[in-house]
């Protein structure tokens, strides 16, 4: 992970060919990367998740009243419910 100047995310060649791998060889097909978290939840964390098929992930909620989760595919397919 790369931070420039406090405020821009990203993620390069190489970290995403290691998240690929884990996840290719995970027993439940992928693999949770945390780009920005905080401990009181001051700012909005922000996860890159990688999901190879046959994974679930299991239906849920967040336990803030403004807990939300916003999905955005990159690549792939997948079936929402």
């Amino acid at each position: 992970m790369k931070i420039n100047d406090g405020s821009i995310l990203s993620l390069d060649y190489n970290i995403l060919k290691e998240l690929f791998e884990k996840a290719r060889i995970s027993e439940r097909k992928r693999v949770l990367h945390i780009l920005r978290s905080s401990e009181k939840g001051e700012i909005p964390a922000i996860l890159f998740n990688i999901l190879f098929p046959g994974t679930y992930v299991r239906p849920h909620k967040h336990p803030l009243e403004d807990g939300k989760e916003i999905c955005a595919p990159i690549s792939g397919r997948m079936k929402v419910i």
